[in-house]
């Protein structure tokens, strides 16, 4: 298995198993733990993309593509806190976990994209 689909698994173990300890809500000691494994499950992500870039577009694009991704990631940053908060505003912040799952689904959904889009144009099994 290479680093990054073990990344990615660490990634989504923590990330479900802190949105399960949240949604569970049990007392707050296991939110608490819920959060810092999301934190924890989310860490590995965007080092992850980061060294990927050139195995998905080729060392030549690769600087390019890794000043995109991290300006997609800043904006990301400074986007979804305050759009959470609108959010919160007008239903109530116990929508938290179905927020991050959503986040998560659109970040599988987007990762089975480019994993289909480069196999197509390389031709290769990745």
């Amino acid at each position: 298995m290479n680093d990054t689909i073990f990344s990615i698994l660490v990634f989504v173990l923590g990330l479900i198993i802190g949105i399960v300890l949240i949604l569970i809500n049990v007392n707050s000691i296991l939110s608490y733990f819920g959060f810092v494994m999301i934190g924890l499950g989310c860490a590995p992500v965007y080092p992850s993309i980061i060294h990927s870039i050139p195995n998905y577009f080729g060392k030549k694009l690769s600087s390019g593509l890794i000043g995109v991704s991290m300006a997609g990631a800043y904006c990301g940053i400074l986007l979804m806190p305050p759009l959470f908060g609108i959010i919160v505003q007008y239903i109530s912040v116990s929508i938290l976990p179905f927020y991050l799952l959503g986040l998560l689904i659109i970040l599988f959904i987007g990762h089975e994209i480019l994993l289909k889009i480069v196999k197509k144009s390389k031709n290769i099994d990745i």
